[in-house]
């Protein structure tokens, strides 16, 4: 296809150049702050006919120096990073038939596994280790490659995983036991449910950081859409203060190799080949319907639904043995919810006497009070809370958009993805 554009004619100048195929591609930008913006403005002026930008946050006065799709008016109207820097990338693009799509929500347990499984590359432009992993994961099950990128104050990096090459390493083989812990700090250690009062990090760094690290990325992504060969498995350092082209680390831009671990957990994880596709199933399909839509492919057959998270029914009081009504996935489940108001606590660490909190008012001591929580992960027709709860739909019980279910009956185990929801993703 020749689009006949004079807006793209400097880049179709050169040789290998294929405007067609960045026309044609999918790519999924994780995170839309000041190394998102950069990297949704480089591949919208591009070009990059389908771009999906995902996050989970709104727009403060602290983007605006450092993020060139938003302005002031967008911080006085909360608006979400997401929406906004998609309106904006739709106008920049050249191409009239780009299409531009938004997601607000939490990468770690909103976006469902089919959402990868249609992109072409994935660009992760994240501040946080759990939702990099989350994405790692994601790459690694469905045999994607991802670009990951990090800034601290001058200085910035670009990582290339190919989650298909088992030889190649990932994200999660450079985890170390202080960023599992650092992902913790989010849930609260006892039972996993959400901490209500987190203390929230920035990282130091600049514009002209996040301009340098989001190139990088961008024309990496070009690269591998012309399936062109990208360093994978290993990563492009950038040191903003060195002024020495020595080839090491005093030189401003080198790369290192990536060393695979053994003992990943990541890489133990098979990538899914077979996948069925349910055309009318979406996330806000009732489970009642949902299992009458399973039945006609696995007959009437016992079938168990895997949920991959946990569903807290209630929580129970370990010295008074009251019950709260939870009925809620755990991930939006948070500590203060859980707690009974009645029944008092000592602090294990400076004795204070607590009620109706989970951690101590004196000292700060967390997770002071233990609540035992009734919840399932995957779920049944026959049982009880199924027949009280089957106009639920799946999002209610935390299965997000487009998701990828393993259903297990008597016949075997299929995996089946909502595929419903993709219209609201991709084209």
């Amino acid at each position: 296809m020749n689009m006949q554009s004079p807006f793209f004619d400097r880049q179709e100048r050169i040789g290998w150049w294929k405007q067609d195929s960045l026309l044609r591609s999918r790519v999924l930008v994780v995170g839309a702050g000041a190394l998102g913006n950069e990297v949704i403005k480089n591949l919208s002026l591009l070009g990059v006919g389908n771009l999906l930008i995902a996050d989970f946050d709104t727009i403060e006065n602290s983007n605006l120096s450092r993020a060139v799709l938003f302005r002031h008016k967008d911080v006085k109207n909360g608006a979400r990073k997401a929406d906004v820097a998609a309106r904006r990338a739709k106008l920049l693009n050249p191409n009239p038939k780009a299409i531009v799509k938004s997601f607000h929500g939490d990468i770690v347990w909103d976006m469902g596994l089919g959402v990868f499984r249609y992109a072409d590359v994935i660009v992760g432009c994240l501040d946080n280790i759990e939702a990099r992993l989350a994405v790692n994961l994601a790459c690694r099950k469905l045999g994607k490659t991802w670009i990951d990128g990090g800034m601290w104050e001058l200085a910035g990096s670009v990582s290339v995983y190919d989650c298909k090459n088992d030889d190649k390493a990932c994200y999660e083989c450079g985890m170390t036991p202080d960023h599992y812990r650092d992902i913790r700090v989010r849930y609260s250690c006892t039972n996993a449910v959400v901490k209500a009062r987190i203390k929230q990090g920035y990282e130091p760094t600049t514009q002209t950081t996040s301009a340098l690290v989001g190139a990088f990325q961008s024309q990496e992504t070009v690269k591998l859409l012309h399936n062109m060969p990208s360093f994978s498995g290993r990563r492009l350092m950038i040191n903003g203060e060195a002024h020495f082209f020595t080839g090491d680390d005093s030189s401003p831009v080198y790369l290192i190799d990536l060393s695979k671990n053994p003992s990943c957990l990541c890489h133990q994880e098979s990538i899914i080949e077979d996948v069925f596709s349910i055309q009318s199933a979406s996330a806000d399909t009732k489970l009642g319907d949902f299992f009458d839509l399973l039945h006609k492919y696995f007959d009437n057959t016992r079938i168990i639904i895997e949920l991959n998270r946990e569903f807290v029914v209630s929580a129970e009081c370990p010295y008074c043995l009251n019950s709260i009504y939870i009925n809620k996935p755990l991930h939006r489940t948070n500590d203060l919810e859980v707690v009974c108001p009645n029944c008092e606590v000592d602090c294990p660490t400076c004795g204070t006497k607590n009620i109706g909190v989970p951690d101590c008012r004196n000292c700060g001591q967390e997770d002071i009070y233990e609540p035992i929580l009734h919840k399932f992960n995957e779920l049944t027709e026959d049982s009880s809370w199924f027949k009280n709860n089957s106009n639920l739909t799946l999002l209610d019980i935390g299965v997000p958009p487009l998701q990828i279910l393993r259903i297990i009956s008597d016949k075997g185990q299929k995996l089946v993805e909502i595929t419903g929801d993709k219209t609201r993703f991709w084209k």
